[in-house]
């Protein structure tokens, strides 16, 4: 059964297969394709922490890391974590991020209040044979059209679909079979194709073939 708890931020680590950027390797390299991803809004995300606080309205949704006992990996939740991270700025491989240097001026401005508050986070924590639920609990949160997080490009929330709700899709199959023979464009594709273009093509297509 899921538990909450709060865990220590320095026994949180990004996720570095977050579906959101590009894959990683390290840490740092992780935090940084978070921040590129949507800079203007990390900023934003920054300056809300300084200014209001860490909020505390959804707990981050971790799992166990698998080799290191008293880590965690965060499945949910990345962008706030990630800002705590650079704000914190106590980390050798945060500060070695480029992002750390960019965002200098925010740093320096965070309160040490909230410093304290925040070494600290409220986390749900899911154990190996409860990953349906927290894949559920994501789902929720990031694919519903009521949300109001950033949305997951395309091509992956159209992959997070059909893993997890067993949703078909004949487009992204294509764009499937095509990456394997190109894999130099996994990426771009990846985070980029708008897959509802290419949707919008097969549907007529379909039925002129005479398929449904």
């Amino acid at each position: 059964m899921s538990t909450i708890k709060r865990i220590s931020l320095k026994s949180l680590l990004l996720d570095e297969s977050n579906p959101r950027i590009k894959a990683v390797h390290s840490q740092s390299a992780c935090l940084q394709a978070i921040y590129d991803d949507k800079p203007e809004q990390f900023k934003k995300l920054l300056n809300s922490i300084i200014e209001k606080g860490f909020f505390k309205g959804e707990n981050i949704l971790v799992v166990r890391h698998p080799d290191i006992s008293s880590k965690y990996i965060v499945m949910e939740g990345n962008r706030r974590i990630s800002a705590l991270k650079l704000l914190h700025n106590d980390a050798r491989e945060i500060k070695k991020c480029k992002a750390s240097k960019d965002l200098h001026k925010h740093i320096t401005k965070f309160p040490a209040k909230v410093k304290e508050e925040t070494k600290y986070v409220y986390c749900t924590i899911y154990e190996p044979d409860e990953l349906n639920s927290l894949y559920n609990e994501i789902s929720t949160r990031h694919l519903s059209n009521q949300t109001s997080r950033l949305e997951w490009p395309p091509v992956r929330k159209a992959k997070r679909d059909r893993d997890i709700n067993n949703v078909y899709s004949p487009a992204l199959e294509l764009i499937e079979k095509y990456l394997v023979d190109h894999p130099e464009n996994t990426v771009e594709w990846e985070l980029r194709y708008p897959i509802t273009i290419l949707e919008d093509y097969l549907k007529p297509l379909a039925e002129f073939l005479g398929y449904s």
